[in-house]
């Protein structure tokens, strides 16, 4: 088979997480719940990262794991930061990506995050969760024959048993989504890859949503500061690169 070689991106995301004690049960000091967002915007503007945008300005802040606030070094350049109570991320688009800029700002965005608190890192090490999100999009050329979309585009043989379908009240499959996860070594973690079937904007045609995951515990993977975070985002980089060259078809 033949690799495209550079993928369909929508959207590059890195994540830091902090604050879940255990599913859905979570807990932040004063200072999560007051003072650190502003502290972590003061960081921002003084690394660069000065235009400063409300995300959901009319929700509250202590909504565990919200987006409250966005940070360009320009308007609507990216990749950006963002921040909320126990989430921070560094996003980057298919508007000029590339590995090198969205690490470089990853390092930032941690070196803001860090700075903000006195090495906020250490804090979090129990709660903390690391995250390498991709997302890539394929168009539907037939929306009457998904299993083969699945296989032509995913490398993915799927099937269901074609008795299902012998009835008269029943026509063909319209919907697909899959996912499943696969457990990572180095790092350690694991790999989560979801495909969802989505309607784009731009062309309101059918289309595959294609997310592969890489999540690591900051205590699994030994995170005590902010080179070892560029450590584990290079190796979770190199999984997804692998992901992507053995799953998808060019």
């Amino acid at each position: 088979m033949s690799n495209t070689n550079t993928p369909p991106l929508i959207e590059a995301i890195f994540e830091l997480r902090w604050g879940e004690t255990s599913p859905n049960n979570f807990f932040y000091d004063n200072d999560d719940k007051t003072t650190f967002l502003m502290k972590f915007g003061a960081a921002a503007t003084i690394k660069g990262y000065g235009e400063i945008e409300a995300v959901n300005p009319n929700a509250p802040d202590q909504i565990p794991m919200f987006i409250k606030h966005r940070f360009w070094k320009t308007k609507n350049v990216w990749p950006c930061m963002q921040i909320g109570m126990g989430i921070m991320t560094v996003n980057h688009t298919d508007k000029g990506y590339k590995w090198a800029d969205f690490l470089k700002t990853i390092i930032e965005g941690v070196e803001v995050f860090n700075s903000s608190d006195n090495n906020k890192l250490s804090k979090i090490i129990n709660s903390g969760k690391l995250r390498l999100i991709y997302q890539d999009i394929f168009s539907i050329e037939d929306i009457n024959d998904l299993p083969k979309i699945l296989r032509k585009k995913l490398n993915i043989n799927f099937s269901i048993p074609p008795e299902l379908l012998v009835h008269d009240k029943l026509k063909g499959m319209t919907d697909l989504g899959l996912s499943f996860g696969l457990k990572t070594i180095d790092p350690i973690g694991s790999m989560s890859i979801k495909i969802t079937q989505v309607m784009t904007i731009k062309s309101d045609k059918p289309s595959f949503l294609v997310e592969t995951i890489i999540d690591s515990r900051m205590k699994d993977v030994n995170v005590k500061n902010v080179e070892d975070i560029e450590r584990w985002a290079l190796k979770a980089h190199n999984l997804q690169k692998h992901s992507y060259s053995k799953l998808m078809k060019g």
